[in-house]
C-alpha cells in the first residue's frame, strides 16, 4: 500500500507540473506575441494563445487534485479543501472556455470582414495607377 500510495504522489506532483509548466509556456507565448504585434489583431490572438493553454493546464491541475484526494488522508478538512479547489477550477475552466469561444469568434468575424473589405476595395497595381508626365 505504501508504494502504491508514494507512486499516485509521484504521478500526481508530475501531472502538476506538467500543467503548471503549461500555463507558464502559454504566458510567455502570449506575451511574445503581443510584444512583436504580428497580426492586425494581435491583443485578440494573444488572449486566444493564454486561454487555450490556461485551459490544458487547468486540466492537469484538476486531475492533480483528483489524485491528491486518493492519497491523503480521509478527513473532513481535506476533503472540503480538496472539493472547494477543485470546484474552483472547474468554474475557472468553464469561464475561461465560454470566453475562448467567443473570441474565437470575434476572431472568425473580423477575418470575414477583412476579406470582404479586400474584395470590395481591392489594392491598385502600380500599373494602373495613372502617370505623371511633366
Amino acid at each position: 500500500m505504501f508504494l502504491l500510495k508514494t507512486i499516485i504522489e509521484i504521478f500526481a506532483f508530475a501531472i502538476g507540473l506538467f500543467g503548471g509548466l503549461i500555463i507558464v509556456v502559454g504566458v510567455v507565448k502570449a506575451a511574445k506575441m503581443y510584444i512583436e504585434k504580428k497580426e492586425d489583431s494581435f491583443f485578440q490572438a494573444s488572449r486566444l494563445e493564454l486561454s487555450q493553454h490556461l485551459l490544458l493546464g487547468l486540466d492537469f491541475l484538476v486531475a492533480k487534485d483528483i489524485l491528491d484526494t486518493l492519497v491523503l488522508e480521509r478527513n473532513t478538512s481535506v476533503l472540503i479543501h480538496i472539493v472547494v479547489l477543485v470546484g474552483l477550477r472547474i468554474l475557472l475552466t468553464h469561464f475561461v472556455n465560454k470566453e475562448l469561444v467567443e473570441l474565437k469568434q470575434a476572431t472568425k468575424r473580423t477575418q470575414s470582414s477583412k476579406k470582404s473589405f479586400k474584395k470590395r476595395f481591392p489594392k491598385k497595381d502600380k500599373e494602373d495607377t495613372p502617370k505623371i508626365i511633366a
